[in-house]
């Protein structure tokens, strides 16, 4: 038991661990592709709503959340990113 629960604990830290580098490579993106990155996948707004609490057209929302994962991406290192 204790090394399923010691896997589950390095799990988490993983988890935690990932958070955290994903929050700041957030935070190097301009404030609105951030925006519309967070509202998307953490929060799991779809495109019209987002489109309506920004007041901007469906389609800016794709193409901010398009760019935005471009940007991210790169901030990460790739589309190879694996977390290690």
């Amino acid at each position: 038991m204790d090394t399923v629960k010691e896997h589950g604990c390095e799990a988490e830290l993983k988890e935690k661990e990932d958070r955290i580098i994903l929050e700041e490579h957030l935070s190097k993106l301009n404030e609105k592709y951030r925006e519309v990155i967070r509202l998307r996948y953490f929060l799991g707004l779809d495109h019209k709503t987002i489109a309506h609490i920004l007041k901007i057209p469906a389609g800016t929302v794709k193409s901010r959340i398009h760019i935005g994962l471009k940007n991210l991406r790169k901030s990460l290192g790739g589309d190879g990113y694996e977390g290690n």
